[in-house]
């Protein structure tokens, strides 16, 4: 009984009384006089927002064996999220005649796309478009014939 009646009075003393009337408070508001040695605290400062990393999937249009592991790797090593790697379909089936590599913006977000096709040094002229929904990839790397110069830059 003892402890159910304490449990009451903290309660109510929490919630139903001032600040300046709570219990077991000082008062710290004293100022620090001019010319002390005293570094004055500053608030702690809010933590930045998620930023949330581009997910990338890689598919092999060329035919070369391995080419999207190597796409994978000279992309996180430039700090992108490559979730996904394999071969280039159209209309249900493999196409391994890709001339030119290409950037898929799967959720129109084009600076995402722009950033991806720099890192690799891909012309921005190469980025398609297309506001896919349901994408679970915000960006997509097609590679074509062309991949040998790509991985040299």
């Amino acid at each position: 009984m003892t402890i159910i009646i304490l449990a009451f009075v903290a309660y109510y003393l929490y919630n139903f009384t001032s600040p300046d009337e709570q219990p077991g408070e000082e008062d710290i508001s004293q100022e620090i006089p001019s010319g002390s040695s005293e570094e004055t605290v500053e608030p702690p400062q809010t933590p930045a927002p998620f930023k949330h990393k581009i997910q990338i999937e890689i598919l092999n249009g060329c035919g070369v064996s391995g080419i999207a592991k190597i796409f994978q790797s000279k992309l996180r090593e430039k700090g992108f999220d490559v979730v996904n790697t394999e071969n280039y379909l159209e209309k249900g089936k493999v196409n391994w005649k890709v001339k030119n590599t290409f950037i898929i913006d799967q959720i129109g977000v084009s600076e995402q796309a722009k950033m991806v096709a720099k890192s690799l040094g891909i012309p921005l002229t190469n980025i398609e478009n297309r506001k896919n929904p349901g994408s679970i990839y915000d960006v997509s790397v097609v590679i074509g014939k062309d991949y040998k110069k790509l991985i040299s830059e």
